[in-house]
Order: C-alpha cells, then structure tokens, then sequence
C-alpha cells in the first residue's frame, strides 16, 4: 500500500476506524484525483489553509481509506483521465455513514452538463479548471467547518 501524503505524516490507514481521540484537531478533507501533481496541489492549498488532507489518486485507495475514516469533506476531479469520479461520488453517497458528506466536484469549464451531473451525482457544490485557490477554500469553507464544528 503506498503511503498517502497528509499534512503532519504519511497516512497508514488503521485496522480500526480513527476514534474521537485520535481524529485531527482540523476538518479531514479527502482529494482524489488521478493526476499526482493536481492531488499535491490540493494537498500544498489545503493545508496551507489549516485541513488536514488525504491525497488520493484512484478509486480504489478512496475506498480503501473510506473503509476507515469518514472526512468532513470530499473533492473529487469528475474529469480525470482514469476514473469516473461522478459514479465515485454516487457510490460514497450510498455507503453507510456518508450520505451527509459533502462532495465537491472539479469539472471542465467547456462541458456544461457537468455542473448538472456534479449536483444530481451527490454534489453540494463544484469548482472549474484551472482551481481558482479562493473559490475552492470558499466552497469548502461554506459546508465543512460548519460540519466539522457539529
């Protein structure tokens, strides 16, 4: 299993789910994207503005890491080469225990039925390419620190 960049260390998923104790002191935003770059992008912008972020690239170290911990937020690139992160994010949606938690789509400008996908897939909210860093922390902003405050 390869080790998953956070802000503080490498991320090991446990053989148990994260207990109260043990969850960050920051709401956990979970950013899957196929391309490392784009994902260590998220990561570098997020932590910069105090989340603790798990990067992921495929849909199957998602599910891995979903297996044992539930983010407060997640952001998915719907436009990724490899994996179809719409149906990503119905699946995360009927998973027990994550119906509540917002998804945040990254969608290609030039394709305007993404932003209607992003909302009919589970979607609270989507962002364009290239990221504008300012209406990304707005839009995570708006649904996961209130989340995370509950």
């Amino acid at each position: 299993m390869q080790n998953i960049h956070t802000s503080e260390t490498s991320f090991q998923p446990q053989h148990n789910p994260i207990s109260i104790a043990d969850a960050p002191l920051s709401p956990l935003i979970l950013a899957i994207d196929d391309s490392m770059e784009l994902a260590q992008a998220f990561h570098d912008m997020l932590v910069a503005e105090g989340y603790t972020v798990m990067a992921v690239k495929s849909v199957e170290e998602a599910m891995e890491h979903l297996a044992y911990v539930v983010p407060d937020s997640i952001v998915i690139d719907a436009t990724s080469k490899t994996l179809d992160g719409f149906a990503l994010g119905r699946r995360i949606k009927s998973m027990e225990g994550f119906f509540s938690v917002p998804l945040l789509y990254v969608i290609e400008p030039s394709v305007p039925e993404h932003i209607i996908k992003s909302y009919e897939n589970g979607g609270y909210d989507y962002v364009t390419k290239p990221l504008d860093l300012a209406k990304l922390i707005v839009r995570l902003k708006t649904r996961t620190d209130y989340r995370f405050r509950d």
